[in-house]
């Protein structure tokens, strides 16, 4: 995989994995702010980057602040079923 070619510009070399974690983002403009600040201004300051970089796992559920995203079920006493 090269580095190069990630988009006009620069931005993160590791960006294609990504798509999976935007895709359940719900609310669009908060998936705009973050690949603005991760994937195009500071790509390095990611965690999903730095996992990859250093050749490691990088699980799916992991948010690119570092934080993960609950993979299924909702929030305990949330009402739902």
């Amino acid at each position: 995989m090269s580095a190069a070619g990630a988009g006009s510009g620069g931005g993160c070399p590791k960006r294609a994995m990504c798509d999976a974690v935007f895709a359940h983002v719900t609310f669009a403009p908060s998936a705009g702010v973050v690949r603005a600040l991760y994937c195009e201004a500071r790509f390095e300051a990611c965690e999903r980057f730095r996992l990859a970089a250093a050749g490691r796992p990088v699980p799916p559920t992991l948010r690119p602040d570092g934080t993960e995203r609950r993979s299924a079920g909702r929030a305990r006493g949330a009402g739902g079923r």
